[in-house]
């Protein structure tokens, strides 16, 4: 069972961005099902680096976008940008030492980011993509 299933509640009316968050969320449930099934560390590692790399990815397209809208709330976005991705380099750090703690704490990060990022504060731009 997934971590978090994708649904339309999710969709911030931009198909480009959907599907940005849809892999995202892929992702995240790769690392899930990897520390559940208890993969090596090397595997969760390499999953945690393609969260990483696909998020720094996601990240600009997205500030892009929302800059060439004219976006008022940019420099919010930005910032939570930063602080994800801080995280994400910690849990990546640590994973080595324990991967079945740092892994429980990464997944509850990562649920508290998905329902506050994607949820709240990526919801606030929907409006902007009619």
């Amino acid at each position: 069972m997934p971590l978090i299933e994708w649904n339309e509640h999710f969709s911030v009316n931009e198909i480009f961005l959907d599907s940005h968050h849809n892999k995202l969320l892929n992702i995240i449930n790769n690392l899930y099902d990897a520390i559940q099934n208890n993969k090596s560390s090397q595997d969760i590692k390499a999953i945690v680096l393609d969260l990483i790399s696909y998020t720094k990815y996601h990240f600009t397209e997205e500030e892009l976008l929302l800059a060439k809208n004219n976006y008022a709330q940019l420099e919010q976005q930005k910032e939570a940008h930063a602080i994800f991705l801080d995280k994400a380099w910690g849990y990546l750090e640590h994973l080595h030492t324990d991967y079945n703690k740092t892994g429980n704490e990464a997944f509850e990060f990562l649920k508290t980011w998905w329902n506050q990022h994607i949820l709240e504060l990526d919801m606030q731009y929907k409006d902007i993509f009619h």
